[in-house]
């Protein structure tokens, strides 16, 4: 049946499956996040079937916490991405706006979203004050917009 080996690599596949989702991360906001953003009159976020959206976790400032997202539509030829930003409350999420943004968030820290870039061309957006009009990522300056 299963042999040792066996039971062994499936194990490290999970795990390793499990440690590439942010532990603030819900699988299932995704959805929520799609319908939130269809509902918005004013988006300019497009949807077909090469988009994928994912629930990167929970901010929270002083006064009011955000969920975030990761929007990327990719086909052969182009590439897309955007750091999608959601207000909660209790009943839904509602659409805020996002940032065209070049890479992956790589963790939640506080009131700052971090990026893998190097500090000096930019490598957080921080919320402490709310989701800024501009940030300074990767040596662009991304504006906040629907």
């Amino acid at each position: 049946m299963w042999g040792r080996s066996s039971v062994c690599l499936m194990s490290a596949a999970i795990l390793a499956v499990v440690l590439t989702i942010p532990a603030a991360a819900k699988p299932g906001l995704a959805a929520q996040m799609y319908a939130s953003i269809k509902k918005d009159p004013v988006s300019t976020v497009y949807f077909d079937r090469n988009v994928k959206v994912d629930d990167i976790g929970k901010l929270c400032n002083a006064s009011d916490c955000y969920e975030i997202g990761f929007y990327t539509w990719e086909t052969k030829e182009h590439i897309g991405r955007r750091l999608l930003v959601f207000g909660l409350n209790e009943k839904a999420l509602t659409y805020l706006g996002g940032y065209g943004v070049t890479g992956r968030p790589v963790a939640i820290v506080g009131a700052k979203i971090k990026f893998p870039f190097p500090k000096e061309w930019g490598d957080e957006i921080d919320f402490s004050a709310g989701p800024p009009r501009r940030a300074w990522l990767d040596g662009e300056n991304p504006e906040f917009f629907k």
